[in-house]
């Protein structure tokens, strides 16, 4: 079986809210205490499966879950166990469902034996609603994370789809986010436990994936794999800034992910129209008002050691810019978290809930390859050129060779992975370039301010303008390598 289930965190300080508007709806209430098992090694974990053993009132239920298609579905199998007594883990139990036959394999090949590494003790409240012509359970969850001595705080709302379509799941969660600030969390308990086990408080950042697309698959199938794929990346790392992470990565590949999704919606919409995400631009508008975080790390980081590697003078630099709020609060914004459960549920919905099916595979094809051939004429029209333009332009070439980079990406599946691989090194050559290029030109902007009232900020304004030169000659040795690779298309 599986759950479609959607998490939210709750501010601590809208807790007693929450609490006092699931009592009004009379909730059953339970005490749930869990054990959650894994190889030393985390082989599950690593796998994206847990196994537990969770005392439910009197009764013990062995429960193993696993990633499903996209972050609100989850596999998973239930097995109540007899007595009241603590239970012995039996992971043979589950062998007759596919999750757990994934399990077998995993401990199979890992050699490792299961052990106790981390637990929850739980206070659960859970109401059941109709709404919309589906039966949801909206559950209310306090209590906390433990692992040794470790503890992590939960107070979180789960709604979980029991039975009818999933459109009702998707508006009652935005009920929830405008009435009580909740957030998406896509960490289940499992996955913090693990991480309260190794002394952490954050994973690290979701990076980009290719879709999983399939030759015979029409456009709308294409066109949402291919959403999912930025999906996941938008998802996680939103999820990691609105819960504290001051992890620059997490900002970094939030942005790289809007920017995918972005090029994935614009350059692909011709599949599938009735897929693409409505909420699209207050995800453009969240990318762009985190991009001044963004460029005080690439000063921080990047810019800075090329000055002191240089022997400019050290300089404290220039401020922060005035726009810059911090990254959480910005994810936590309810128009931001309706914009990701939109996101979410064009990913979620099938053929026929998004209407039509698009394009059918071949002409999808046709249309991909067109777009491929369009987009690198458009990057090598300036190649020769490049230092000659004029700073505008430049950035308008960057933003095309990540546009292209993206849809190769989208689209490796479909072609010789070799050929795709040779194409996409000579592409990131040329991005990174691009963009070593841009922070430069950035930082001397912001050098120039602050130079006017330090002389030292405006020698560092000056090294960096004349550094540009070597730069932008960088960028176009790069491009004409991109011009000499050949398309696999």
């Amino acid at each position: 079986m599986h759950e479609f289930e959607l998490k939210f965190q709750v501010d601590p300080d809208r807790a007693a809210a929450v609490r006092a508007a699931i009592r009004r709806a009379a909730p059953r209430r339970q005490h749930l205490r869990a054990i959650y098992f894994d190889t030393p090694d985390a082989a599950l974990a690593r796998a994206g499966m847990a196994l537990r053993l969770r005392r439910e009132g009197r009764h013990w239920v062995q429960t193993l879950k696993a990633a499903g298609e996209h972050t609100a579905i989850r596999l998973e199998d239930n097995q109540p166990l007899p007595g009241a007594a603590e239970p012995t883990l039996q992971p043979d139990r589950h062998a007759a469902s596919a999750v757990g036959q994934r399990l077998l394999a995993v401990l199979a090949a890992s050699g490792g034996t299961l052990v106790a590494l981390y637990g929850t003790d739980i206070q659960r409240q859970t109401v059941k609603v109709e709404h919309g012509g589906a039966l949801i359970e909206i559950a209310f969850d306090e209590g906390e994370i433990h692992a040794g001595e470790a503890r992590w705080p939960v107070c979180e709302v789960e709604y979980e789809l029991v039975s009818g379509p999933a459109a009702p799941l998707f508006d009652l969660a935005r009920e929830g986010v405008q009435a009580h600030g909740l957030w998406l969390d896509t960490v289940s308990k499992a996955e913090r436990g693990m991480r309260l086990a190794r002394g952490q408080r954050h994973g690290s950042a979701v990076k980009a994936r290719s879709p999983v697309l399939q030759a015979g698959d029409g456009g709308g199938a294409m066109l949402r794999s291919t959403l999912a794929a930025c999906a996941e990346q938008v998802l996680g790392n939103a999820a990691a800034l609105a819960a504290g992470s001051p992890d620059a990565e997490h900002l970094h590949q939030l942005r790289v992910g809007v920017r995918r999704l972005r090029c994935a919606s614009a350059d692909l919409a011709t599949w599938c129209p009735q897929a693409v995400p409505a909420d699209l631009p207050v995800l453009v508008q969240l990318f762009r008002d985190l991009g001044a975080s963004r460029d005080d790390e690439a000063l921080a980081s990047g810019v800075r050691p090329w000055l002191e590697a240089a022997g400019v003078p050290a300089v404290v630099g220039p401020p922060a810019a005035a726009s810059t709020a911090d990254p959480g609060d910005r994810v936590r914004a309810a128009a931001v978290q309706t914009a990701l459960l939109g996101l979410l549920e064009c990913v979620a919905a099938d053929a026929h809930r998004a209407g039509a099916d698009g394009l059918a595979a071949a002409a999808a094809q046709v249309y991909l390859r067109q777009r491929l051939g369009s987009l690198r004429a458009q990057v090598l029209r300036d190649a020769d050129r490049f230092p000659q333009l004029p700073e505008a332009r430049q950035h308008r070439v960057r933003k095309r060779v990540k546009r292209l980079r993206y849809l190769v990406e989208f689209a490796s599946a479909l072609f010789p992975r070799r050929a795709v691989e040779r194409f996409l090194k000579a592409l990131a050559v040329a991005q990174q370039r691009l963009g070593e290029h841009q922070d430069g030109q950035m930082a001397t902007a912001r050098y120039r301010i602050a130079g006017e009232h330090d002389p030292r900020a405006a020698f560092a304004a000056g090294w960096l303008l004349a550094h540009q030169a070597e730069t932008a000659r960088a960028c176009r040795q790069a491009l004409k390598r991109l011009k000499a690779a050949e398309p696999f298309w």
